[in-house]
């Protein structure tokens, strides 16, 4: 949850993650402003002082507020991020999650928390899904 009673969820419940930043979400509201088809659209769209911009910048703090959550309750040191969507704006979500997670964990406070991008892209999926098998199997 991002936002206390926010907006309403796929999943049914109010205030997701995914209400707020996933490629969905973000098209819908830049649709207030344009026809994007695609998020690549979009990006290409969000430059510095537009509203598209600030639509992406908002939709990396929420992530950011996310990944403060999960730094903090489960001490992660590495949070690597993927698939072929991501690359697309890394430029503008970046610089954002990096800023707030080492701002405000309270492991900044004893370790840094690295934050990547996947170099996998869209074959991201396929390959975690088929090492979830392997990992089974070999152990």
């Amino acid at each position: 949850i991002v936002e206390s009673n926010g907006r309403p969820c796929l999943c049914g419940g109010y205030g997701c993650l995914e209400a707020y930043a996933s490629i969905p979400a973000l098209l819908h509201e830049a649709s207030a402003y344009g026809d994007f088809r695609d998020i690549r659209q979009l990006v290409q769209a969000a430059k510095p002082g537009t509203v598209f911009m600030e639509i992406v910048s908002r939709a990396a703090g929420y992530m950011a507020q996310a990944m403060v959550t999960a730094v903090n309750l489960l001490d992660v040191d590495l949070i690597v991020l993927g698939g072929d969507h991501f690359h697309l704006a890394e430029e503008i979500f970046l610089p954002v999650l990096r800023e707030r997670v080492e701002a405000q964990p309270l492991r900044a406070r004893v370790a840094q928390v690295r934050i990547g991008v996947s170099a996998l892209k869209q074959e991201a999926g396929a390959i975690g899904a088929a090492s979830l098998v392997f990992h089974e199997l070999l152990l």
